[in-house]
């Protein structure tokens, strides 16, 4: 899988994807993001088995595959990131890299199966209620 990515649209999302992932828990798999290639862009998800958090973000996106990366190095190495566009690479099953297009800069990473991270729950819309914002902001208050 090879995906072509404008930094500040991942960084959005993985923003959001770090704050799930649990830190501190005592399954490593909890504190990894799950990255799924999709048609047009790519699936994070996160969760700490309370929380969970699914975003996308749009990339060019050659081939399949599907693995968790450590969320918040991720997060960091894509934050300190000084080009505007990054290709996520899967080298195999073991590992991802991270570079520009020239091939100038390069991260590596170890990845986890994504065979072991945790499903979300899929919540049908019989069950979603829509509120205003300021009503929402309201009833917490």
């Amino acid at each position: 899988m090879k995906a072509i990515l404008d930094r500040e649209k991942f960084l959005k999302v993985l923003n959001r994807v770090q704050a799930v992932a649990d830190r501190k828990s005592s399954m490593a798999i909890l504190s990894t993001v799950l990255i799924e290639a999709r048609e047009g862009g790519l699936s994070l998800s996160a969760t700490d088995l309370e929380i969970g958090y699914r975003g996308t973000v749009t990339a060019e996106v050659e081939g399949e595959g599907a693995f968790c990366l450590p969320a918040r190095k991720l997060y960091e190495i894509v934050k300190s990131y000084p080009l505007e566009t990054l290709i996520l690479e899967q080298e195999g099953p073991e590992g991802v890299q991270i570079k520009d297009l020239e091939g100038d800069l390069s991260y590596r990473l170890s990845v986890f199966p994504a065979e072991d991270f945790p499903s979300l729950p899929e919540i049908s819309g019989e069950t979603v209620v829509e509120l205003p914002g300021e009503t929402l902001e309201a009833m917490i208050e």
